[in-house]
């Protein structure tokens, strides 16, 4: 009983960083919209949240407004702007990797199926 009460309250004290299903918001304050294809998922910047950004936006890439990322299901990632890279999923999250860029999503999972596959762990 004890664990199912720290369990609630660590669960409620976890921000919610999703705003309803299909959407994202990378710690670098972009909000993305999510859909599947056959190939994996796309990931597009629909609005900046400037205002309300969780890191310091000098480690993250300055994404606008229709960038888009695409994930594959082999945990390859593209972006037309960045260039190849990949994703990963970790306990905390996920983490999309494209050039020398990294875009984070704190407190997030995405429902692709080889999501358990794309497992990683998060080094500096």
């Amino acid at each position: 009983m004890r664990h199912l009460f720290l369990a609630a309250l660590v669960a409620g004290a976890l921000p919610a960083f999703a705003t309803e299903p299909g959407h994202y918001i990378s710690s670098g304050g972009g909000m993305f919209s999510y859909t599947e294809n056959r190939y994996g998922a796309v990931l597009e910047v629909t609005e900046r949240q400037l205002d309300e950004m969780l890191t310091d936006s000098s480690i993250q890439p300055q994404l606008k407004v229709g960038d888009t990322l695409y994930l594959g299901r082999a945990c390859d990632a593209l972006s037309l702007d960045y260039g190849q890279g990949s994703w990963m999923a970790t306990e905390v999250g996920f983490i999309v990797t494209v050039g020398e860029e990294r875009i984070l999503f704190p407190g997030q999972s995405i429902p692709l199926r080889t999501y358990a596959d794309c497992r990683g762990v998060v080094t500096q």
